[in-house]
């Protein structure tokens, strides 16, 4: 299991944004998860997370193990979710990406959210584009002002 450090101002993982979701990411045996108890301030209709947040997290977990396995930056092309059963307020849940196949110019990530009793309450499905080289060195350099090394390729 390996810990991934994300950029620290991202809404999803970042840890030195007071305003975001500092998701806890692990690269284990080819995906990547994190286990999140969802905050009051998550919820959306009485009783229900919004579906956003959980939308996040599915985004997170299938870029970051485009990003682990790669060893390159991907940026999210096009996704799809479908909600199962809501999830409440307070509830821990536990968010897995993984690759589903590789098409050459982008990758197909699956995502899923599991609830403590392991129903799965969301799934997703994407594309996530690699950055082009130029961009990736952009990325990397400001990556390093930050004092925070980008961690992929693991």
């Amino acid at each position: 299991m390996k810990r991934i450090n994300g950029y620290p101002g991202c809404l999803a993982c970042g840890k030195a944004n007071p305003r975001g979701l500092q998701l806890d990411l692990y690269f284990v045996d080819g995906r990547v998860e994190t286990r999140f108890r969802l905050p009051g301030y998550t919820q959306g209709f009485p009783g229900a997370a919004h579906g956003g947040v959980l939308c996040t997290m599915l985004d997170e977990v299938m870029a970051w193990v485009a990003i682990e396995t790669t060893g390159r930056f991907h940026v999210t092309g096009e996704m799809t979710v479908r909600f199962l059963a809501p999830v409440a307020p307070g509830e821990e849940i536990l968010a897995r990406g993984e690759i589903a196949e590789d098409k050459r110019r982008y990758l197909v990530c699956r995502g899923e959210i599991l609830s403590a009793d392991g129903r799965q309450v969301a799934r997703a499905e994407g594309k996530f584009f690699p950055v082009p080289a130029v961009k990736q060195v952009e990325m990397e350099q400001l990556w390093r002002r930050t004092g925070v090394p980008p961690q992929a390729g693991g």
